[in-house]
């Protein structure tokens, strides 16, 4: 998440001038591959309330993806075009995916371990 905050600072400091996009590409890419890594550590747990996990993991994503929906109609909205509105909408997605994995992970850690089938 700090990348895409990062990235996000970096581009707001360039507005209303041209952006050089490699610190943000780059940036992006690493928020992606940090995100990917997460998933794949957390899909990695045996023993671990996965029904709560998904319960909470759905509500917070249907919640940012609105919230991610509505910022990135304000950039569409102000004009915002091309090869800048492409990563910003990407370190969006990342947003609207990586909050509600933290939450959710979070919330599902303390409660009790799902009975297995």
């Amino acid at each position: 998440m700090i990348f895409v905050i990062v990235g996000g600072i970096y581009i707001a400091s360039y507005v209303p001038r041209t952006v050089a996009l490699a610190i943000p590409i780059v940036v992006l890419a690493l928020a992606l591959v940090l995100l990917v890594t997460n998933i794949v550590i957390l899909s990695r747990l045996r023993d671990f309330a996965w029904t709560v996990f998904f319960q909470v993991f759905r509500w917070t994503l249907l919640a940012y993806a609105v919230i991610a929906g509505m910022i990135g109609y304000v950039f569409i909205d102000d004009g915002t075009r091309g090869s800048l509105l492409v990563i910003l909408v990407s370190m969006l997605l990342i947003f609207a995916v990586d909050i509600p994995v933290v939450l959710s992970f979070a919330v599902a850690r303390f409660q009790d371990v799902d009975e297995p089938a």
